[in-house]
């Protein structure tokens, strides 16, 4: 890995709990973006976030755990915000469900 990218990963990306479900301290004004690639979904956390008041972006990029690809897709397209993030040096949670 080269090393601005290594430097991003480790100060630009941070894995935890699901927000506020999970992880009780989340804040979300130190993020620009929020990768949850897991197949569940909380529509009062999402709410939540998605509040005018936190200039954060959201995405959902499910993984099926019972399908034959786990869904490559959903990889291909984290990786794409991933990439984005890094290029523009935002700052991205990834919920580790």
């Amino acid at each position: 890995m080269a090393k601005k990218l290594k430097d991003w990963f480790n100060q630009n990306l941070e894995v935890g709990g699901f927000p506020y479900l999970q992880n009780a301290r989340f804040d979300a004004n130190k993020y620009h973006i929020i990768i949850n690639v897991s197949d569940e979904w909380y529509r009062k956390i999402y709410d939540r976030l998605e509040s005018p008041l936190i200039p954060l972006s959201l995405f959902w990029f499910p993984m099926s755990e019972v399908k034959r690809d786990i869904g490559l897709n959903s990889i291909y397209g984290a990786m794409n915000i991933l990439y984005s993030a890094e290029m523009n040096n935002q700052y991205v949670y990834f919920p580790n469900m």
